[in-house]
C-alpha cells in the first residue's frame, strides 16, 4: 500500500450517501468528495458494482441513475442523497480497501 493510500485510510473524509439504497437493492452507495472531483462507489454483498471518478457530484449522481436504468431496473424510484457530511475513517476504510483492490485488479471483483 502506498503512503497516499495509507493516509487516506486514516484521515477524515466527506461523503454523500444514497439514503434510500435499500429500494435499489444495494447495501452501500456513496460519493466520496475528493480534492479534485468525486468518487462514486457502489458496493453490494462484498462486490464492487461501480467505482468511478467524476468531475462533479451531479455527474456521479447521473451515472448512478443511468447504471440502474440500463440494467433493467423497471420501477421508477427517485434517488434520495444525503447532504455532505464527515465520515469516521474506521467505517470508510473497509470500503476504500475493497474499491482500491477492485481498481488494482483492473475492475475485476474477487
Amino acid at each position: 500500500m502506498t503512503e497516499i493510500q495509507e493516509k487516506q485510510k486514516t484521515e477524515e473524509h466527506t461523503i454523500k450517501r444514497l439514503e434510500n439504497s435499500i429500494h435499489f437493492g444495494i447495501e452501500t452507495v456513496m460519493i466520496l468528495i475528493k480534492e479534485k472531483g468525486y468518487r462514486l462507489m457502489v458496493i453490494n454483498r462484498g462486490k464492487v458494482l461501480i467505482d468511478e471518478d467524476y468531475g462533479s457530484s451531479r455527474g456521479a449522481k447521473i451515472a448512478f441513475a443511468k447504471y440502474f436504468k440500463n440494467n433493467g431496473f423497471k420501477e421508477e424510484i427517485k434517488a434520495s442523497w444525503s447532504h455532505s457530511y464527515p465520515v469516521d475513517p474506521r467505517w470508510l476504510s473497509p470500503h476504500l480497501n475493497l474499491c482500491d483492490l477492485y481498481r488494482q485488479r483492473g475492475g475485476v471483483n474477487l
